[in-house]
């Protein structure tokens, strides 16, 4: 039987992370093993991912897959942050990095662009809205590629305002 894993519940994003790491399951059930000092057997790091009955996932477990697959690159490594936060009411939302040698031009510039992609990503979630809603009923896949657009605004939202602030440091003037 095939399992249909949410992206919506933070083990199930978890859990498929580290699955399509190179490595999966068994390469990070060693390298927890390594950090931790303690044995852990790939199939019991399984079903504490899988949340199976009496088996569960500590923070500090899912603290350690995060950092083992930002070390292999999975851009993917705190989807399950976001995931935990979004069951909760909140938002977790990544922020580009500040340029500490930012010229004002480049931040000036960096606020048009990211109004103008704002605008564009506004239109797509519009789009989608429309197309999950045409039978009055919006379904899992819907509803899945809905959130991820409105992840995808709200960070370039956070970046628009790491822009504005920085932009207000330089001491530039307003846009005429």
């Amino acid at each position: 039987m095939t399992c249909r894993y949410e992206k919506t519940d933070w083990r199930d994003v978890l859990y498929t992370s580290v699955r399509n790491t190179v490595g999966g399951v068994a390469d990070a059930a060693q390298f927890l093993q390594n950090r931790r000092g303690r044995t852990m057997h790939k199939e019991t790091l399984r079903a504490k991912l899988r949340g199976l009955e009496g088996e569960s996932v500590s923070v500090e477990i899912a603290d350690l897959l995060t950092e083992w697959m930002e070390e292999k690159n999975r851009e993917d490594a705190t989807d399950w942050i976001k995931a935990l936060a979004s069951g909760h009411g909140l938002v977790s939302v990544e922020v580009d990095g500040a340029d500490d040698e930012a010229e004002p031009e480049t931040e000036i510039f960096g606020l048009c662009t990211k109004s103008m992609e704002l605008t564009a990503l506004w239109g797509k979630l519009s789009g989608l809205l429309i197309d999950a809603i045409k039978d009055e009923v919006i379904s899992a896949t819907a509803s899945d590629q809905i959130v991820a657009q409105i992840d995808e605004e709200m960070r370039a939202l956070s970046n628009l305002r790491r822009n504005v602030l920085a932009t207000s440091r330089l001491g530039q003037p307003a846009l005429a």
